[in-house]
């Protein structure tokens, strides 16, 4: 099992320089704690491959990555009971199309379609995921000032039968979501964004409610060759998987003319909540290079 991780390491960060160039291709690696407040943790190495190019008025984003979940944390059994190593294979494509209205006027079309898949299948059980999310959104252009900012967002996941998500048994019953962001990009480099989030749900919850709703702040600011966000979260429902408040900060270095990016953050969950549980510490860190 150790010299196939090797392998796959080594496939997947050399396809991905190999044809990078002028393809829009960035090969990457991510690294990603498990809660660290546990008792038992672990860490997911993503050897992965982003793709971002435009046409015209056509923008075009994607990704591929393989997760590998390692340390006693993260570690499942297959069918013959014995230990194993989680494996994920995550896809996710993300096309725009972009209307001008007039010169300082945007209104774009956009779709989020993101599929995984779990290794090892346990008793047959598909651990695999499928969502997707169209997305409308209009940019209004301010002399002197920047960009504001509306979009639209309507969310269905787990459209195929699930197993496993990243680190978390999931239920076999698809969400809804239906998100409103405002937000504003200022010239200086700082920008904002509130984004309300209404999720419907049934079988995600303790109680009969069948939805909860969000509130999920995001800020930015942007200082080259410095990038830095933090995003957060305020839930509110009786939510069994995620609860309370998350605050997820982020600092990106870009080096070499934007060649070259590392970045690390963590993500604080559970802060807040009226459940017997402790703030989840998950850190992350990686490195990606641009051609």
């Amino acid at each position: 099992m150790k010299k196939l991780l090797v392998l796959l390491l080594a496939l997947a960060l050399t396809g991905g320089f190999v044809f990078a160039q002028d393809l829009g291709i960035s090969p990457g690696i991510h690294f990603e704690f498990s809660d660290l407040s546990a008792d038992d943790t672990g860490i997911w190495v993503a050897p992965n491959v982003e793709y971002a190019k435009s046409f015209g008025d056509l923008d075009s984003w994607g990704y591929f990555g393989v997760w590998f979940g390692l340390g006693d944390g993260l570690k499942t059994v297959n069918n013959d009971g014995d230990d194993a190593i989680p494996i994920g294979f995550k896809f996710e494509i993300e096309p725009w199309y972009n209307i001008a209205l007039n010169q300082a006027s945007t209104l774009s079309f956009g779709l989020w379609a993101g599929f995984n898949f779990w290794l090892p299948v346990i008793d047959d059980h598909s651990a695999m995921d499928l969502g997707i999310m169209p997305m409308v959104q209009y940019k209004q252009g301010i002399d002197g000032f920047g960009n504001v900012y509306g979009r639209i967002e309507f969310e269905l996941d787990g459209i195929l039968e699930h197993g496993r998500h990243k680190d978390a048994e999931m239920s076999d019953e698809m969400f809804m979501g239906l998100y409103f962001a405002l937000g504003m990009e200022h010239d200086s480099g700082f920008g904002a964004e509130i984004k309300p989030k209404l999720i419907l749900a049934p079988d995600y919850f303790t109680d009969d409610s069948g939805y909860f709703y969000s509130i999920a702040p995001k800020v930015w600011y942007t200082f080259d060759p410095i990038y830095f966000e933090v995003k957060a979260d305020i839930r509110v429902g009786d939510y069994k998987d995620f609860f309370g408040i998350m605050v997820k900060p982020k600092l990106e270095v870009n080096l070499m003319d934007n060649a070259l990016k590392l970045y690390a953050g963590c993500e604080f969950d559970r802060i807040a909540n009226d459940v017997d549980a402790d703030v989840s510490i998950a850190p992350f860190f990686g490195v990606r290079y641009n051609f």
